[in-house]
């Protein structure tokens, strides 16, 4: 059998542009000629080397270009100089037609396992930024955030652990913080961290407050405000005066039974 034949026979089982002969027959010359065991070994190490690079390309920046550049280096040292004629007397390269068919089948065998790993990586893609949105994302407004707070009586919030977003519990720097009476408690199932407080009105009498800290990512409308009081207080729908602002990644509200001259009491004295 001749030696172009049999490698042929064993890299492309079936094909039209090989000879009708059977692989058995194919495996019976390689085993008995050492330059057909060779050339078949190389090629074996060059498939392996294409499953490797396959495998190791980083998923998915980059992909294509590294994988086509590892594979031209790997069929360069795997391949080699051309393998010496048989003893027979007939060239053992492969004519062109056969040379191109063999390239434009590893070409779109690449392709499909490059799109294989696209489809892996983007389906995990899928599963990450649904989890993002599901933990992370907005999920309510300020004047339903505030609502909550107002409604909830101190005997339903629990001690204060940690935000699952994984904000900082942090006290406002623009506000006076002194009045606080109790460490925060957390409405159950909501981002909001309650601070309660005792302060006198303009007429002397003890009214009571509330400081909520909400992380900025677990409301849909955040305010523009970034210092305490920057703007006018807001009435809410119970006798309260409001008002809210954001510093860093946590957003304020305070407000109290009382007027909006009542938290101005809160605000830092500038010299």
């Amino acid at each position: 059998m001749n030696c172009d034949i049999a490698r042929q026979t064993l890299e492309f089982p079936g094909s039209d542009h090989v000879p009708a002969v059977s692989t058995r027959e194919a495996e019976v010359h390689v085993q008995g000629c050492a330059e057909c065991q060779q050339a078949v070994g190389r090629q074996r190490h060059l498939d392996q080397r294409i499953s490797q690079v396959c495998q190791d390309v980083p998923i998915p920046l980059g992909l294509k270009e590294r994988l086509l550049a590892r594979l031209a280096n790997a069929e360069a040292a795997a391949t080699g100089p051309a393998p010496l004629p048989a003893a027979t007397g007939v060239a053992n390269l492969p004519s062109p037609s056969l040379a191109g068919e063999r390239h434009a089948t590893r070409r779109m065998w690449l392709v499909e396992r490059w799109r294989s790993l696209t489809a892996v990586c983007l389906a995990g893609l899928a599963v990450g930024l649904w989890w993002w949105t599901k933990t992370t994302l907005p999920q309510m407004t300020l004047d339903t955030a505030i609502q909550a707070a107002l409604a909830a009586p101190p005997e339903q919030m629990g001690a204060f652990e940690r935000f699952r977003s994984g904000v900082a519990l942090t006290l406002p720097t623009t506000m006076v913080t002194d009045a606080l009476t109790e460490p925060p408690g957390q409405l159950p199932d909501v981002e909001i961290a309650v601070y309660r407080f005792r302060i006198r009105d303009t007429s002397g009498r003890w009214v009571n407050g509330r400081l909520l800290a909400i992380p900025r990512v677990a409301l849909s409308d955040p305010p523009q405000a970034t210092r305490f009081l920057t703007g006018p207080a807001q009435a809410s729908r119970l006798p309260y005066r409001t008002t809210a602002w954001a510093e860093g990644p946590l957003v304020y509200v305070c407000y109290v039974e009382g007027t909006e001259e009542t938290l101005f009491k809160l605000k830092p004295q500038t010299a």
